[in-house]
Parts: C-alpha cells; structure tokens; sequence
C-alpha cells in the first residue's frame, strides 16, 4: 500500500468511524519501512491541515523480537512521528511475543501477544497479556499481565478453514444460494458482542488481501469495493502486480474546506442539496447542479433528475461560492425544518453511484454522511 489517494481516502473512512489507531501488518518478520513511513507522511500532512488521523502501532509474529528490534531501531528510537503512535499504558502499544526480549525493548513498550482465537488455543493460555485478532462467535476477553479485562476482537468473516462467512448467523452458515454476504450478518453479531461486554479496545480485522478467498462470503476484506472483486480505482498508480497499466482519476476539482448555512425571512442561504432519508435518491430530493446553475428534482427515487429553475450566484469569490434557494423552491415548512444537505466537487457527478462520494473528487462531509440542519 504505497498509493496516496487511496491512503487519504481510508484515512478518512477511518477517523470517520472513530479508529483510533491503525495495526501496521509485520508478522511475517518484514517490517516495510517504505510503506510505514508513507502513511505516516501522509498523516502528519494531513495534520498539519487539522485533518484527523488514526494513530499506529504494529502487530509482529514470525522472528518477534528481530522484527520489534528493527521497529525500534529504524522508528521508535528515533522518535519519529511520535505525534502518531498509539500508547497504552503509557508506553507505545505493540504486538509480538516477548520471550527472549532485552529489558530495553521491554522497558519501551506496552506488548501484547495477538494470536487468533481464545477457546481451547494452546497459544492461549489463561489469557494474560493475550489480545486475540480474531476469535469466533462469542469472543472471549484479552487480558492485562494482571488478569483484567481489557480487548476483544471483531471481524467480518472466520479464519481460515472453518465454514464461517459473512453470512454466518449464530451456529449456521447458510448454503451457498441463501448467503448474502452484503448485509454482513457475521460481522454485525460480533459488534453486537464486543459492545455487549464493554471492552476498552476493540481489535477489527481486517483488510488484508492475501486472505480474500474465491468469493465475497469468505472475505475478510473491509475496504469499499465498486463490486464484490474489485478494489476502487486509484488516481494515478500501477495496477496490482504492475499489470494492466495505470490507474488514473482525474475527478479531484476542488477542495472542500468549510460549508455553511444560513436562515433569512425569504431565503435559505446554503451549499447544496435539500434531503430527507425517506425519498429520493439515497435519501436526497433535490440537486444543486452549479455546472448548468440549476436546481434539480429527484425523479421517482431514481437517478434521474428534472429541471426545477435557475439558480442565482449571489456572491463568488476566488475560494468561495454562496447561492440562495427560496422555502418554496424547495417545498420547506417554515416552522419545523429538518434539512441535510451535502457537497460533492467532481467531474463526474452524473455516474450517481453512491461510492463517488468515496472515491470521486471532494465529498463534505465524507462519505453518505450528511450535514443536518434543524429549526
């Protein structure tokens, strides 16, 4: 994972969803030092913009103590990008088997063992120091070195030979014509758990792409796809294994930097479209296409979209951009408003796939998520 735009979009996804921290893969003894330090680049920019980020630690394996030695060595020691590590107990967290350590490496980190599974698992144990990565419906508890209660593990489907999919409910996994793998049964169950017993840190696995089997029920993948194959296009980068070319998107137009609203005796005074989640196109009724200056009408909850009026710029700067819709424009009761509304700046605003507010151009806020505005 080496692609800026795609980096800065799951970050966004990310700090969206509230994570905290990002778990770097190092157990299979690479510590990918190139990659590391890109995101973190990329996050201290984004930063620097008052943009939020998710911090980092690292989950170690295979040759543990040689690999957390070369973190510290090449990283920790250095006191690089310090502002992004992720502390528990005060110390850098992170995860590797810590037999045979030096007293240094001890004295520096908070380590926890992270292995899958906590039932009838040698690796196990009485669970002290122990934060499993994956475990099967109902998940058990990592522990402190005290016995206390700490983490427990969420993911999207089992690993890697049990017959546990997305669609896994309960103790059954549904034949293959009954799976739906889209409504994410599986992975809403194991949320269902960890909020049940009130854990201090929730491990979600995962996006690694060397687990995702033939077909999407078996997939543990959680980055947003176009389809139930395929990852979202890059901006400009090689395609996986450097076949196939490029990967290009052009739609970035703008950057969305703050957006306002505001109430007068006749006019609303507001960026972009008036929506309920009832009706319309995933939830929005109407558009404000500032291509063509119109304002637009849903059409039957479809894509389509029909000719309303002109819209008037009342004022335009060289960054800024205001324009006035009236209530009736808009069929807005006076006295009891509920309005969301949404930006998007990108060029291609007439595909109308809801993943565009994703991975095309400048969505605010990100996402399908919208601004709401109530008097």
């Amino acid at each position: 994972m080496n692609d800026e735009f795609v980096i800065r979009k799951h970050v966004q996804i990310l700090a969206d969803a509230g994570v905290d921290t990002l778990i770097l893969y190092a157990t299979n003894a690479f510590t990918y030092d190139n990659i590391w330090s890109k995101i973190d680049n990329i996050y201290m920019d984004m930063r620097s913009k008052l943009i939020r980020t998710p911090k980092f630690c690292f989950i170690t394996w295979s040759y543990s103590k040689q690999t957390v030695r070369k973190l510290y060595e090449n990283l920790y020691s250095q006191n690089l990008y310090r502002d992004l590590w992720y502390f528990w107990n005060d110390k850098p967290l992170i995860f590797a088997n810590p037999y045979g350590f030096p007293s240094y490496l001890l004295n520096v980190f908070t380590i926890h063992e992270s292995w899958a599974w906590t039932k009838d698992q040698e690796c196990y144990g009485n669970g002290r120091n122990k934060w499993p990565w994956i475990d099967n419906y109902p998940q058990g508890r990592g522990l402190n070195e005290d016995g206390q209660f700490e983490q427990t593990c969420v993911s999207v489907a089992g690993h890697p030979l049990m017959n546990i999919g997305c669609s896994y409910d309960g103790p059954i996994q549904h034949e293959p014509e009954q799976i739906n793998p889209m409504i994410g049964t599986y992975f809403f169950q194991q949320w269902e758990q960890a909020l049940k017993i009130e854990s201090l840190f929730i491990f979600v696995t995962g996006t690694i792409f060397f687990v995702d089997e033939f077909i999407q029920e078996y997939s543990r993948d959680i980055e947003p796809m176009l389809d139930d194959l395929c990852d979202i296009p890059s901006r400009n980068h090689p395609q996986y294994g450097n076949q196939g070319g490029q990967l290009i998107d052009y739609s970035q137009r703008n950057d969305l930097e703050r957006m306002q609203i505001a109430e007068n005796k006749l006019n609303w005074l507001f960026l972009n479209i008036a929506s309920n989640y009832t009706t319309g196109w995933i939830g929005f009724d109407y558009l404000v296409d500032l291509g063509e200056n119109q304002l637009k009408k849903n059409l039957n909850n479809t894509s389509h979209w029909q000719y309303q009026e002109t819209i008037t710029i009342i004022n335009s700067g060289y960054n800024e951009l205001h324009f006035a819709l009236s209530y009736q424009s808009l069929h807005i009761n006076k006295t009891r408003i509920n309005l969301q509304f949404k930006w998007l700046s990108a060029n291609c605003l007439y595909t109308f796939d809801s993943l565009n507010f994703i991975d095309k151009g400048d969505s605010a806020p990100n996402g399908k998520f919208t601004y709401t505005y109530m008097i």
